[in-house]
């Protein structure tokens, strides 16, 4: 954000497709210029040029630019072109910096921000054909006890063919019942034992769901992946548990029968008859996997007398798989919502979020419900059910908009656009009028009070990973002097009264500088501004300024912020898995190439910038 003197090309109501990911460079401080021409190298795989350059330029030379390449060769094998293969001087070049000795744990673990670039690195070594420099890496981060550091390992292990270092590590894993935060993690792991589809994986699974001190969640989960295997070990495990006397797992098993084969549809249409709704509904749910027959029995069931039954056949209708059935599963989902008057909220509300399933062909449909009922065309329903309704509506069309993107497009701007939030798929009308609300009321702010220097809006809207309807504003209003509360309230007011959801107050005064922390001073260099660029410009030359006068520790403190810069931007990309269902390497192109293209510059780099000719610098 530091970059204030470019003029910003985006148009909010044309914010898809950026063109060029060099267009913009022109107007770029020298240390960005500097960085996107290694990139341009790349991307014209001019790789002996790039050689070169780097060794020309050895503080552009970093591990990062690895990812780089990797992303531009995959996305050309993808395209079906040819890759050339890399040159072993520019990996080693790359790598020669690299601090093994921090992987040893001798004294202490690496932080997890290290960890975390380790892994990374492993993704795109492998691809580039480096397995042996891979296991160099994993080896020693099989040693972390962070959980999620160790589910990363071994699906490393996994990748580069060392299943029997993977599969102990499992084993390793689900045997510590001793510490809790591992939960998630075993939660990860036991679906991943599919992957292996032999005698152990198996013998493991079976051995979690007859754990009786083991957590439910756990056998359910190791019930599941049982019958995803589906070999006859597999089955003849999953059929044994109809017979127990644990409800709990006996109704797991249920739901899983339709994994096992058409022989086993007489077994659920018996528990189709059980007085206990919780077997009957598990019978209901296994059917969407029976075909035909259990197409057939579903139909039924949705007329059922009983709602509780009718909505678990609404989720198992929606979950069928066969383009045929799904067809017609949509024409009896639609022709309930004909009538919405004699219908109970909850199974509107299930039916709605149901087409969320149906891409294309349940948006239109929403769409139109949608129109009708904020048209106020559908009467008889209460106004707090009308709001439920629309609210679910929504829900369901940002799902299936998510579903329509463009991921690879969009993976492409989240890395190389300074600024994401604009390409977010799920960033629409609503984005937009909540950026030009705060725009405005900004403004209205600062006529009233010069105090003011603007707004600096943070978190996930900022980064580009935005969910609407789950994410709320994290926001930083930055004042010249002393915090002024009352604006500060007015702000909130009018953002209320906007509808728009805020979260955290970051806000800062310039006066109170030196003796704000790190996470206080990094929020200047931050998220996106709205307000008056040349008094923010100003301000960050003040932290500057205030930084030159420290001596011993400037450099310190300015490391300090662009670690937190790399701590709080870019490990919670992690969350685009959920949110976006980006995959690790994805992650570890958008988190390590937007670290190398986008990192506040060390402190020399950073006082050039900011204060420029030496008689600058005598002046202040």
């Amino acid at each position: 954000m530091i970059n204030n003197n470019r003029k910003r090309k985006e148009n909010l109501n044309n914010t898809k497709n950026y063109g060029s990911i060099f267009e913009e460079i022109k107007n770029w401080p020298e240390y960005l210029e500097e960085r996107f021409k290694a990139v341009r190298l790349i991307y014209n795989l001019e790789f002996s040029k790039l050689l070169d350059f780097l060794n020309k330029n050895k503080n552009l030379a970093q591990p990062e630019l690895l990812f780089v390449i990797d992303y531009v060769l995959q996305n050309l094998k993808d395209e079906g072109k040819q890759i050339p293969v890399l040159d072993d001087k520019i990996f080693d070049l790359l790598t020669e910096n690299l601090d093994f000795e921090i992987l040893e744990f001798n004294n202490s673990q690496p932080s997890k921000t290290t960890a975390d670039f380790y892994i990374d690195l492993c993704y795109v070594s492998h691809d580039l054909g480096k397995d042996d420099f891979v296991l160099k890496i994993v080896e020693r981060l099989s040693q972390y006890s962070d959980p999620e550091v160790q589910a990363e390992t071994v699906k490393i292990f996994f990748m580069v063919n060392k299943q029997d270092l993977s599969f102990n590590l499992i084993k390793k894993i689900l045997d510590n019942k001793s510490e809790l935060r591992f939960m998630k993690t075993k939660m990860w792991l036991i679906p991943f034992l599919t992957n292996f589809k032999n005698e152990k994986s198996v013998d493991l699974l079976k051995t979690i769901i007859d754990d009786n001190d083991e957590l439910y969640i756990l056998r359910w989960l190791a019930i599941k992946a049982l019958a995803e295997i589906g070999n006859e070990e597999a089955k003849k495990k999953i059929i044994s548990l109809l017979d127990i006397d644990d409800f709990m797992i006996k109704i797991e098993a249920i739901k899983n029968l339709g994994y096992l084969g058409r022989e086993n549809l007489n077994k659920v249409k018996e528990f189709l008859n059980e007085q206990n709704k919780d077997i009957r509904q598990a019978a209901i749910l296994s059917l969407k996997n029976f075909g035909f027959e259990g197409f057939a029995i579903l139909k039924k069931l949705v007329n059922s007398n009983e709602a509780e039954d009718t909505i678990v056949a609404i989720q198992a209708l929606s979950q069928i798989d066969d383009l045929t059935l799904k067809t017609e599963a949509l024409d009896i989902l639609k022709g309930f919502l004909s009538n919405l008057s004699d219908k109970q909220i909850d199974i509107v509300v299930t039916i709605i979020n149901s087409l969320s399933n149906f891409y294309l062909e349940g948006e239109q449909f929403l769409k139109e419900l949608l129109a009708k009922i904020e048209g106020e065309k559908i009467n008889k329903i209460g106004n707090n059910e009308r709001q439920i309704i629309i609210q679910t509506i929504k829900e369901s069309l940002y799902k299936i908009q998510l579903k329509k993107y463009d991921k690879k497009t969009f993976i492409r701007n989240i890395i190389f656009r300074q600024e994401p939030v604009l390409v977010n798929p799920a960033f629409g009308q609503e984005q937009q009028r909540i950026i030009s609300e705060l725009n405005d009321i900004v403004f209205k702010l600062r006529e009233k009070n010069d105090n003011l220097i603007g707004l600096i809006i943070l978190g996930s809207f900022s980064k580009g990973y935005y969910f609407p309807l789950k994410s709320d504003i994290d926001w930083a209003l930055i004042f010249k002097g002393e915090k002024d509360q009352e604006l500060i309230d007015s702000f909130k007011n009018e953002a209320f009264q906007k509808n728009i959801s805020l979260c955290l107050d970051r806000s800062i005064s310039l006066g109170e500088a030196k003796s704000m922390d790190v996470e206080r001073l990094s929020i200047l260099f931050n998220g996106i501004f709205i307000g008056n660029r040349n008094e923010l410009r100003q301000a960050q030359k003040k932290i500057i300024i205030m930084l030159r006068e420290e001596k011993e520790e400037r450099k310190q403190i300015w490391e300090s912020i662009r670690n937190w810069w790399i701590i709080h931007n870019l490990e919670n990309y992690i969350r685009g898995i959920e949110r976006f269902n980006f995959s690790s390497k994805e992650i570890a192109w958008i988190r390590q190439i937007r670290k190398y293209l986008w990192q506040l510059p060390d402190y020399h780099t950073i006082e050039k910038f900011f204060l420029s000719s030496e008689k600058e610098k005598q002046n202040n």
